[in-house]
């Protein structure tokens, strides 16, 4: 039996290894039950103060590995470009492990680019977040922009989801099937559709809520409870053959 996390990944995998795509079962994964909406200002004052990042900027919230096919060298040249349309008080904010994760690790690249650009003031690296502090940069942020060029699922874009976050993202792989709506698509190669996604979600309050209101019914739709179940009917299924 062959499974893999979402439709995007199943057509690749049967492309790649000439499959009927039948022959793969999609078995998805859920949000973490401390990804939800939560308030706090104390919290929220705290993890930020804990990451070293501005007590009110509106914070474009960044969550995953510091690889190249995340393609975060866009995201921050799409950061300089903001800088030069708006005098809006925002911080963009990089999560991931860049000094533990040895997966095509660009972090020395990234931070070169950030200086070039003249955006040191603007730009943090946390480094590796627990779940624990994560939850609360979800709900302190103004969105999650995920600008990858290659997700086989997309996870923090359903954490965001769960935590009321809007989510901007790009239109590849299957980032357009997990958001199915509820979050708004860029062009990855276009430095200035992600500035746009970015500059439209600062100003429209309205936007916003729309955003958070269709991710929240959005994330309901994965659970780890319906990814469990279509896994034990898969190893049953494998069982019954084997006999």
């Amino acid at each position: 039996r062959i499974v893999t996390i979402s439709h995007e990944s199943r057509r690749q995998i049967a492309a790649a290894f000439g499959l009927d795509e039948a022959a793969l079962t999609i078995v998805s994964v859920g949000p973490d039950a401390e990804f939800r909406v939560r308030s706090g200002e104390r919290e929220v004052a705290e993890v930020r103060q804990r990451y070293g990042l501005p007590p009110a900027a509106r914070l474009i919230l960044y969550v995953g590995g510091i690889s190249p096919h995340k393609n975060l060298q866009a995201l921050l040249r799409a950061a300089a470009q903001l800088r030069l349309q708006t005098q809006d008080d925002w911080h963009v904010v990089l999560v991931g492990d860049y000094k533990g994760d040895s997966f095509l690790g660009c972090y020395a690249e990234l931070t070169e680019l950030v200086r070039t650009l003249g955006i040191a003031d603007r730009v943090t690296f946390t480094g590796y977040v627990p779940d624990e502090d994560l939850v609360w940069l979800y709900n302190a942020a103004t969105m999650l922009a995920l600008p990858s060029k290659g997700e086989g699922f997309g996870l923090p874009v359903l954490e965001a989801m769960a935590c009321g976050l809007p989510v901007i993202a790009s239109d590849r792989n299957s980032l357009p099937e997990v958001l199915d709506g509820a979050g708004l698509l860029f062009d990855p190669d276009s430095d200035e559709a992600i500035a746009t996604c970015i500059l439209r979600l600062l100003r429209d309050s309205d936007l916003r809520a729309d955003l958070a209101r269709r991710g929240l019914v959005r994330s309901r739709a994965y659970t780890w409870s319906a990814g469990a179940d279509t896994m034990v009917g898969v190893l049953e299924e494998a069982a019954a053959g084997s006999r």
